[in-house]
């Protein structure tokens, strides 16, 4: 998949050049090309707190685009509404314009997100708004228990994730009377992950939500925000339980887009019944990145998954090394300064950052600007539309702040987490022992 923002003829050279290989003809099955779209008229509600408005307009915002602006109002006139527009389009502005205003309203606000990891990153966006009155705090499982009590107390705007609001906060929602009774809106980020089993439980915690909203007398309202939810005002209505105004229709600004779909070819490898095996998606992502590298191309590849992009990201090094040793001339004497590639400083990375080529797994929301990438495979199997046009949205995000570790040869480690609690038992209290069987 291609994206050009200021440069729309260079998707073709850029297939074409993927397809230079003539076996490589018969492993494209679609290409579409999808136009570039000009942004909507901006503007900024008449509500919009002053504050708010200096903040944004000093990073650059001056207004919201019509669908950020429909689904706002919506929320802030007590409307519970799902905004289900592509990636990249302003989905977090539009709930964050009539929650901040709540917030300095003297309400609370509840922010439900399924990963912990997208609630640090939108903590990290609201605490560079430096608003004083906006006291945002996470509240999950790696919050010190000293600091609980003081989100409990004093936060407006709780960050958390399911999880730990059907574990914690319902059961002692007495302890957050305080929070309950000024709630005045709930932030249901990433709904389209609610589904299946996992949904119907989702759904049933919201619903307890509501009834302890209901015995402190507060009605907030709910807006869910996703980017590939099918049908949303259906979803989101059987999520909640609540009536949906939906807000589908995309005002962003978008670059021009070729998609091309690619099949990997078949190999002489023999499966179950004697059914051929084609290549795996890993090895074909790897050998486009390559190829796309020594074009000198800014690529980022999706993944399934963190092992996947660990793989592509080793394969592709490889290829690269292959080339670089073949191409490098021989050992200058010991007095000159050697310039030979080595591999271990070949161009790919992990992480997008200011790298030309990088590697990630889809699953995380991360992603570098539009203008500084021209080329994003994903590798794996896309179940849905949607999700293709999803990936394809990716690299209009702005730039991930916190960069994964990498260990050695560029492999992904997990973070360092924070030492275990000490003991918080009761001094002279002993552990209870298990009766020892007969």
């Amino acid at each position: 998949m291609t994206s050009t923002g200021s440069s729309p003829q260079q998707a073709g050279p850029l297939l074409h050049h993927l397809l230079g290989v003539p076996a490589r003809h018969e492993r494209v099955t679609h290409v579409e090309h999808v136009p570039a779209r000009q942004a909507g008229q901006v503007r900024w509600p008449e509500w919009t707190p002053e504050v708010l408005v200096t903040r944004l307009a000093n990073r650059g915002v001056t207004g919201l685009w019509p669908h950020q602006y429909e689904a706002a109002d919506l929320a802030h006139r007590g409307r519970n509404v799902i905004i289900s527009t592509g990636t990249a389009s302003g989905k977090s502005l539009a709930y964050l314009t009539p929650a901040i205003a709540s917030c300095l309203g003297g309400g609370t606000v509840l922010y439900l997100t399924p990963t912990k990891a997208l609630a640090a990153d939108q903590l990290r966006g609201l605490r560079e708004l430096r608003i004083t009155q906006l006291r945002a705090a996470c509240f999950d499982g790696d919050t010190p228990f000293e600091e609980r009590t003081w989100v409990r107390q004093h936060a407006n705007y709780v960050l958390t994730n399911p999880d730990m609001l059907h574990r914690s906060i319902l059961p002692r929602h007495a302890q957050w009377s305080t929070f309950f009774r000024r709630l005045r809106m709930v932030v249901v980020d990433e709904c389209h992950g609610y589904r299946g089993v996992f949904g119907s439980h989702v759904a049933q915690i919201l619903r307890r939500l509501r009834r302890a909203c209901a015995r402190y007398n507060a009605r907030p309202t709910f807006m869910l925000a996703s980017a590939t939810a099918s049908e949303p005002g259906a979803f989101a209505t059987r999520l909640t339980g609540l009536e949906m105004d939906e807000v589908t229709v995309d005002t962003s600004p978008k670059g021009s887009t070729t998609i091309a779909l690619w099949e990997p070819p078949l190999t002489e490898l023999r499966g179950e019944g004697g059914a051929p095996v084609r290549r795996t998606a890993t090895a074909e992502a790897a050998d486009l990145l390559a190829d796309l590298v020594l074009a000198d191309v800014r690529t980022l590849a999706f993944v399934r998954s963190r092992r996947g992009a660990e793989t592509v990201a080793l394969s592709a090094r490889a290829k690269l090394a292959d080339v670089a040793f073949s191409i490098s001339p021989p050992s200058p004497p010991p007095h000159h300064h050697n310039t030979t590639l080595h591999p271990s400083h070949l161009p790919i990375a992990v992480h997008p950052s200011h790298l030309p080529v990088a590697v990630h797994p889809s699953h995380l929301p991360i992603a570098v600007h539009q203008g500084n990438i021209h080329s994003h495979p994903g590798a794996g199997t896309v179940a849905v539309a949607v999700a293709i046009g999803a990936v394809a949205n990716r690299p209009n995000r702005r730039p991930h702040s916190r960069p994964p570790h990498l260990g050695p040869a560029g492999r992904l480690r997990p973070r360092p987490r924070r030492p275990p609690q000490q003991d918080r038992r009761l001094p002279g209290r002993l552990p209870r022992r298990r009766p020892e069987a007969p």
